[in-house]
């Protein structure tokens, strides 16, 4: 006696997001980890305003606090340690961070104190910042970067 065995498969695929191409593709070493918080910049629009990016990262995050010291710059606290701040994966200062026009933000990874990225970062916790680039720039839409085309020299040719 045959039994007539019938197999259905089912073959699904997803498309990864703009944020998971982003990371493959820019995002490098113990920047990669995945627990973070992530505020996407690439699928949709952050919202912008006067010291937009301070109040969106501690908006979005809980102990995360927005700080001004004597001189009147802001930066971040976490527990009562400074958070580190890095743009595109290079150290910077908050004055930079807060410099950086929000239409250009691809995305911004929040690690929590505990989270070692880079040396000394646990206490505080670490913001990485990464700027749209490459095919994740702007696609063609107005943007407020300035970019200045130069010249060439010019060619002689001699027979």
């Amino acid at each position: 006696e045959f039994r007539r065995v019938l197999f259905r498969s089912v073959v699904s695929a997803t498309r990864k997001s703009l944020v998971d191409q982003y990371t493959e593709k820019y995002v490098s070493g113990l920047f990669r980890l995945d627990d973070a918080v992530i505020i996407d910049g690439l699928s949709q629009t952050l919202p912008g305003g006067s010291n937009g990016i301070f109040n969106l990262i501690s908006s979005k995050v809980p102990g995360l606090t927005q700080v001004r010291d004597e001189m009147g710059v802001e930066f971040f606290k976490w527990r009562n340690h400074t958070t580190e701040v890095y743009i595109d994966e290079v150290k910077s200062d908050p004055e930079t961070l807060s410099n950086l026009n929000i239409e250009d933000i691809a995305m911004i990874k929040i690690f929590r104190p505990g989270m070692q990225v880079s040396f000394g970062s646990a206490d505080g916790g670490t913001i990485a910042v990464y700027t749209k680039m490459g095919y994740f720039s702007n696609s063609g839409k107005p943007s407020n970067s300035l970019h200045c085309l130069g010249y060439s020299p010019l060619e002689n040719i001699w027979n």
